[in-house]
């Protein structure tokens, strides 16, 4: 289990960068962190915070975030429909 403080950072930093680009592609130092530090209802938590708080499609990000945590597909919420 992460800390608090680290999860809530992380979950800020994606999100943000996932409503201004669409895509992870300059924040793997973040993704390689949360590998290290998260169990899989962390990463499960950080996808659904993503996805509230990005604005954007899932359609747009949710296979290069299934690619940068291997193995977590199974356990994500489908695709929302809007």
């Amino acid at each position: 289990m992460a800390s608090n403080e680290f999860l809530k950072s992380a979950r800020s930093e994606l999100a943000r960068y996932v409503s201004k680009t669409g895509d992870f592609a300059l924040v793997e130092h973040v993704i390689d962190q949360c590998k290290a530090r998260l169990d899989t209802s962390e990463i499960v938590s950080l996808y659904e915070y993503i996805r509230e708080e990005s604005g954007r499609l899932e359609e747009e990000w949710r296979d290069e975030f299934i690619d940068a945590f291997d193995n977590i597909e199974p356990f994500l919420p489908d695709v929302e429909d809007l």
